[in-house]
């Protein structure tokens, strides 16, 4: 018990002795004190690890000294003495968090002792836990700043990425965040949580990432392409995976960004899978795109008018786009939502 400090208050010289000659033998560090005062000064000095205090005191009640103690120190563990007890001094002081009420005369001093030693391990226990709490708060608020750093790499990595990409290739101007925009509305309206909705904004805007590594030849061909020129493009699902896949960061947008392309029936690209093995996130984003692509003007064709756009889309439903979606897409297209609340790519991006 070398260095546990143990303050005693008392009136009596002879109670200040004994108790003290007690502790100190079993090894704690003991302070004496005559009057309330000169004990909250000397706790208010050097908080003990113990107090044993008299209740009664020649300038205060025991009583109101240790609730002093503890408004300072809430962990301050306090035991009184008395030689008359009462039912309402027990309670008052059990309320105001003594940790024992002893009686005099001492019937052991030994176990005196043994209380004291009992009451300083609650002590230092309690301050281990807050100890570890405080750590656990700081941890928890590195991890949280961790976190933003992180997100807001995420999300400028997400604007540069789409920019460099309409740099290369002029027809795509625009068409990643209105994919985005349907995709965001589909995802809405099944029900999904608002991480599931920022997932499937995101991924759809960097659905054609790939095409960064795309000959801008290819891109902006004013003509259709014909077939080496198809398998070049066709790559570019594989690619945007690659460019995306170098780290955890972009994990839960990959399936969409490689698997856009895929059909129903088995017949898409690059991994020509079918039915419930698209991923989800693709099969909202193919619907969206697939409008988008309809409704644009490319180097091939004018654009369709919207309701053109939406009688192609629910006539590949089944064979290319799932028909779920597609139905949904048709409510909203039916109710004008669809196009409801344009939002500019910043906005997209950092879901405001």
């Amino acid at each position: 018990m070398a260095g546990h400090r143990v303050l005693i208050v008392d009136d009596e010289p002879v109670i200040l002795k004994m108790l003290g000659d007690v502790l100190s033998r079993a090894g704690y560090e003991v302070e004496t004190a005559q009057t309330g005062s000169d004990a909250l000064e000397a706790f208010l000095r050097n908080p003990p690890d113990c107090a044993i205090i008299d209740k009664t005191l020649p300038d205060t009640d025991g009583i109101i000294l240790l609730g002093q103690f503890r408004i300072r120190d809430p962990d301050a563990q306090v035991m009184l003495l008395t030689g008359y007890p009462t039912l309402d001094s027990v309670v008052e002081a059990l309320r105001l968090g003594a940790v024992d009420y002893v009686l005099k005369p001492l019937q052991s001093l030994e176990l005196l002792s043994v209380k004291v030693g009992k009451a300083i391990e609650i002590r230092h226990g309690a301050a281990e836990r807050k100890r570890l709490v405080q750590e656990l708060v700081r941890a928890n608020e590195d991890l949280r700043e961790e976190r933003e750093r992180l997100r807001r790499s995420y999300l400028d990595t997400i604007e540069a990425m789409v920019n460099a990409l309409e740099a290369r290739d002029r027809y795509t101007v625009g068409h990643s965040e209105r994919v985005a925009g349907f995709a965001a509305r589909i995802a809405r309206a099944l029900t999904m949580s608002p991480a599931d909705v920022e997932r499937v904004t995101h991924a759809a805007l960097l659905h054609d990432v790939g095409k960064i590594g795309v000959c801008e030849g290819i891109l902006n061909k004013p003509g259709l392409l014909n077939e080496r020129e198809w398998e070049d493009m066709r790559r570019h699902p594989v690619i945007g995976c690659e460019l995306l896949g170098h780290g955890a960061l972009f994990s839960e947008v990959l399936p969409g960004v490689r698997s856009h392309h895929e059909r129903v029936d088995g017949e898409g690209y690059p991994d020509r899978l079918s039915g419930e093995d698209i991923p989800h996130l693709a099969r909202i984003i193919s619907v969206a795109d697939t409008y988008d692509a309809l409704t644009s003007d490319r180097p091939y064709r004018r654009r369709c008018p919207p309701d053109e756009a939406r009688a192609i889309i629910e006539a590949v439903a089944g064979p290319q786009l799932d028909p779920d979606f597609v139905e949904v897409f048709g409510r909203l297209m039916a109710t004008g939502e669809l196009h409801s609340e344009p939002r500019g790519r910043l906005q997209l991006i950092r879901g405001g």
